[in-house]
C-alpha cells in the first residue's frame, strides 16, 4: 500500500502574526486644554512591513483623541518599528486618565491580529511659575548634569550647567533628585512665585559587601 508523502503546511500563512505597540514622547503632565503630540510605533512579531497602518487613540469614553497612519520608514536604529507622531488636544479636566491606543491591522497579505495598549495620561492646570533647580556636587561645588529632578508630577533633567527649569502652578511640592553615583535627596518646596532652588549632592559611598562574580 503506497503512502502519500506528508503535506507541508505554511504555518506563517495561516497563523495571525502579533503586533506590539510602543508609545513615547507624551509630555507628563499635560497642560489642561492645550495641544500636544505623542509618538506611536507598531512592530510585527515576524518583522512584516506595517507602513500605512492606521493607529487611533481613544479616551476613557471611547471618543477619538487622535488618528493617523504610521510612516513608510522604521524608527531610526530599528528594523521594523513603524511609527508616527500624532497631534492631540489635552483633556479639558484635571486628573489621571487612561487612553487606549489601537491598531486594526487592515489590508494585510498575511493575517495579523489587531493590537491595543493603554497609556496613562495626567492633566493639570496651566503653570503659573517657573522653578529653576540648580544641582552641584557638595565636595567640588561643580554643576552636575543629567540629574533627574521631580517636583510632584513635574519632571526634568539638569543640563551641562546643572540647571533645569520646571513650569508649574502654585503649591507645595516634594522635590526629589536622583543620579547614579550620588545619594538621592528629597525636600519640600513651597511655590508661590518664580523660584530658584539649589541642591547639593553627596557622592554615594562605595559598597564593600562581598559578592560572587
Amino acid at each position: 500500500m503506497n503512502q502519500r508523502p506528508p503535506t507541508h503546511v505554511d504555518v506563517s500563512a495561516s497563523t495571525p502574526h502579533t503586533i506590539s505597540l510602543a508609545v513615547w514622547d507624551l509630555p507628563l503632565p499635560l497642560v489642561r486644554g492645550r495641544p500636544s503630540t505623542i509618538k506611536v510605533g507598531a512592530r510585527c512579531s515576524r518583522g512584516c512591513t506595517l507602513a500605512g497602518q492606521q493607529v487611533e487613540i481613544q479616551d476613557e469614553k471611547g471618543a477619538t483623541v487622535a488618528r493617523g497612519r504610521v510612516g513608510d520608514a522604521p524608527w531610526p536604529g530599528t528594523t521594523a518599528l513603524y511609527w508616527t507622531e500624532l497631534g492631540l488636544m489635552s483633556p479639558a479636566i484635571d486628573g489621571a486618565l487612561s487612553w487606549i491606543v489601537k491598531l486594526a491591522a487592515e489590508e494585510r497579505e498575511l493575517p495579523h491580529r489587531g493590537a491595543s495598549s493603554t497609556v496613562s495620561v495626567l492633566a493639570v492646570g496651566p503653570p503659573g511659575h517657573v522653578v529653576t533647580v540648580g544641582v552641584i556636587d557638595r565636595e567640588t561645588q561643580a554643576p552636575v548634569e543629567r540629574v533627574e529632578v521631580r517636583l510632584g508630577v513635574y519632571r526634568g533633567a539638569t543640563r551641562g550647567d546643572g540647571l533645569v527649569k520646571l513650569a508649574l502652578p502654585s503649591g507645595t511640592y516634594d522635590l526629589h533628585t536622583w543620579k547614579t553615583g550620588y545619594e538621592a535627596l528629597s525636600q519640600v518646596v513651597d511655590v508661590a512665585q518664580d523660584l530658584a532652588v539649589q541642591v547639593e549632592l553627596l557622592v554615594a559611598p562605595e559598597s564593600h559587601e562581598e559578592y560572587w562574580m
